[in-house]
């Protein structure tokens, strides 16, 4: 079954429903919706890699970086 069959089929069952059942299906499909984010363990481009690296090395350049102790007196806050 295409996609496009699938989303019309959807469609055609849509006004069937009640606004409850409309609430609960919106509720699935925003939790479909986040588990598809991307999360830190995704692989990057390597384009997007560098660009990283080299908005990274800038901060550091400028002066905007915190140092280990600086670090550590902060997670000792949490």
């Amino acid at each position: 079954m295409s996609t496009k069959s699938i989303d019309s089929e959807i469609l055609s069952y849509l006004p069937l429903l009640g606004e409850g059942e409309k609430k609960s299906l919106l509720g699935v499909i925003e939790t479909f919706l986040k588990l598809k984010k991307p999360d830190h363990g995704e692989r990057v481009s390597i384009e997007q890699y560098n660009a990283e690296l080299d908005e990274a090395l800038a901060r550091i350049k400028s002066g905007q970086y915190h140092t280990q102790e600086q670090a550590e007196a902060e997670i000792n806050g949490w």
